[in-house]
């Protein structure tokens, strides 16, 4: 489970500029940044862990974004940070809503 977009962003936009639109969202890490590459993390991994998606999925989800920067455009890639064996119906819609979300946030 893992989604791509690309997003035009301009010529003066950089990939750690694209990656701190995502500041606001809980559990909000920054993993590696330069001008053209940056790899961020949300969520939390711990509550996925602890509490799964059937008690309740009102937390962000543990997703790594890997954002790569190649002209005007941006390639932003979402996974899953948290693996399981089988993924129920109700835990990939869980991880989908989240990258909805961090989709329209960098849009």
């Amino acid at each position: 489970m893992e989604r791509t977009i690309t997003i035009d962003c301009g010529r003066d936009c950089t990939a750690a500029d694209i990656a701190r639109k995502l500041k606001s969202v809980s559990g909000y890490r920054e993993k590696s940044m330069n001008t053209d590459h940056a790899v961020v993390k949300v969520g939390s991994e711990f509550m996925a862990r602890m509490i799964g998606v059937y008690i309740t999925t009102n937390y962000t989800a543990p997703v790594k974004i890997a954002i790569n920067r190649n002209g005007s455009q941006a390639h932003v890639t979402m996974m899953p940070t948290y693996k399981v064996a089988y993924a129920f119906p109700k835990f990939e819609r869980f991880f989908e809503d989240e990258f909805t979300r961090i989709e329209a946030l960098l849009k």
